[in-house]
């Protein structure tokens, strides 16, 4: 193996040339932490994911098929590892992880490989549900669990999306939502607190281990949180899922969540206080996910997008 080939591109991406993909599958032919868990492997191309690249084998024991994701984190590894040890139906079974592949500094995770998904239409509207399920059994781990490295999202975080927004000509009165920041976040602060949230928290980071549309329990994957305020995570959701108006079971996520942390015994808002928080998080939330051409695929996208933002400058 050519020891010098560079496999990383912009961001710490792994890149998909022949030759990274090659000295990957190269390296951990020689990575006895995987060899003697599975055998022949290959590379394969993952519609869903940017950073990693994913590689499969056959587990040596049980024939079933392995999930070997090379460019991880020390955080994402650690995460899904301490989750598989406490709660083994909400991530995929962990085999092993590292820190290098032969020669190569990379991090890397071999797990289960789950069978359906990513959640989507074919569970019928369902798969909202059985995102704020697996959101709450996340929760209810992640606050048992101590990570001094996490990254906190802070103020200013917040007005880079805002900013970005107004870039993107996201709209609606972004401008206006930029300048109502401090108060603004000063009450959700105040209202959510901010924990262990799950961040990247949307259906493709949902599979099932049984066929659509069956199952009742989701396996979140690609798991790298961050401290946060909790309404932040349904509002991404919530966000990302309103380009379509008549799309079965997407309405009401942030207050759906609140209601099922309260009865989990979560920290959880209601009346006024959710409605206000709502609308602020759901605002930022689409500034920070405008993306002009899916207006011309989704026929909700912009009006949605416009009555978020709108609806956060009037609270």
């Amino acid at each position: 193996m050519n020891t010098q080939v560079n496999i990383f591109g912009q961001y710490g991406r792994v890149l998909r040339s022949g030759a990274v993909l090659s000295a990957i599958l190269d390296a951990v032919n020689r990575t006895e932490e995987i060899t003697s868990i599975a055998s022949d492997v290959e590379p394969f191309v993952q519609e869903y994911g940017l950073r990693a690249v994913h590689l499969r084998g056959l587990h040596r024991e049980t024939g079933l098929v392995v999930i070997i994701k090379v460019g991880t984190s020390a955080r994402e590894n650690f995460w899904c590892t301490e989750l598989h040890r406490r709660a083994p139906d909400l991530v995929p079974g962990v085999y092993a992880a590292g820190s290098r592949l032969g020669e190569i500094d990379v991090h890397w995770l071999a797990s289960e490989a789950i069978p359906y998904g990513p959640l989507g239409n074919s569970w019928n509207g369902r798969e909202f549900e059985l995102m704020l399920d697996a959101g709450i059994r996340f929760y209810q781990q992640a606050k048992l669990i101590q990570d001094p490295t996490l990254q906190i999202t802070e103020k200013a975080e917040v007005f880079v999306w805002l900013e970005g927004g107004i870039r993107r000509r996201c709209p609606g009165a972004v401008d206006v939502l930029l300048s109502q920041l401090d108060d603004q976040w000063a009450f959700i602060l105040s209202k959510c607190g901010s924990e262990t949230c799950f961040e990247d928290f949307h259906l493709c980071n949902g599979l099932m281990r049984d066929p659509p549309p069956e199952g009742e329990r989701a396996v979140l994957i690609d798991i790298e949180p961050n401290r946060r305020p909790w309404i932040l995570d349904t509002a991404y959701l919530q966000v990302l899922n309103s380009g379509d108006r008549s799309r079965p079971g997407h309405r009401d996520l942030v207050p759906r969540m609140a209601a099922k942390r309260r009865q989990a015994g979560l920290a959880s808002l209601d009346g006024s206080d959710l409605e206000t928080a709502t609308k602020i998080a759901l605002g930022w939330m689409a500034a920070r996910q405008w993306q002009p051409e899916r207006a011309d695929w989704e026929p909700d996208y912009r009006q949605a997008y416009h009555e978020f933002v709108d609806d956060a400058v009037g609270v």
